[in-house]
């Protein structure tokens, strides 16, 4: 199972994904070093590839595996 997790998740803290992913036999936990509940709000390029690849292939990330957002919060558009 892939578990992915914004670190900055105001409803679903962290720790809490983390735990999850830990408890989970043979998950494993994806990280979005980014705002939001959910990276569908701040999307990122790399958790997009590492879902598609979960989903349609069976493939995980490699542990510890962190990715960016592609655009940081409030930022003005096309930054």
């Amino acid at each position: 199972m892939l578990v992915v997790a914004n670190t900055g998740d105001p409803a679903w803290p962290y720790e809490g994904s983390r735990a999850m992913a830990d408890t989970l036999a043979g998950a494993r936990l994806l990280t979005v070093d980014g705002y939001g509940h959910t990276v569908l709000g701040n999307p990122s390029a790399c958790a997009a590839g590492a879902q598609e690849r979960y989903l349609v292939e069976g493939r995980l990330p490699a542990p510890g595996t962190v990715c960016a957002p592609d655009r940081q919060p409030f930022a003005p558009p096309g930054a």
